[in-house]
């Protein structure tokens, strides 16, 4: 599995187009959330006093994946992209201007423009979540680097080019 380094992350944001799909983006790559996780955050969801956000459920209040909750800190970057997109349109952070939920397909094309427009090719939300776990982990070289996993990582870490 290919892992982003912090200069395609960085590529990754800035090729984003407006404030939503900015504050997306960096939730995405500095949470590790899943795409399901992501449709379904609420601002309640926000521990803004905690400096953490509860990740861990799909629309309609089902499990995420793993069925358990977590809880990520939010950085400072997160925090002020968060900030500027707060909205009165309904519980869910990311949504449509009628506060309806973005389908799972919706978020996959928004990841997939932003990737091409960072010239990064294809990508999906695993790679930004395997990525987040690599750099958690201590390594940041990436799809081209030959730094090993740090110990102690997933195995979905495991598996990034050695």
């Amino acid at each position: 599995m290919n892992v982003l380094t912090q200069v395609e992350v960085a590529q990754l944001v800035e090729a984003s187009r407006g404030d939503m799909e900015r504050a997306l983006l960096i939730c995405a790559t500095e949470t590790g959330a899943r795409v399901g996780e992501l449709s379904a955050l609420e601002w309640g969801d926000i521990a803004w006093s905690q400096r953490s956000v509860a990740l861990g459920k799909a629309l309609g209040s089902a499990p995420s994946k793993s069925g358990k909750v977590r809880h990520v800190p939010l950085t400072a970057t997160l925090v002020a992209a968060l900030k500027r997109i707060r909205h009165q349109r309904g519980a869910l952070v990311f949504c449509h201007e009628d506060g309806g939920p973005p389908t799972t397909h919706q978020l996959h094309q928004r990841l997939r423009a932003a990737a091409m427009r960072a010239g990064l090719g294809e990508l999906r939300y695993s790679v930004l979540r395997y990525s987040h776990a690599h750099r958690t982990a201590g390594g940041d070289r990436g799809r081209d680097g030959d730094r090993h996993p740090s110990p102690g990582t997933g195995s979905h870490v495991a598996t990034c080019k050695e």
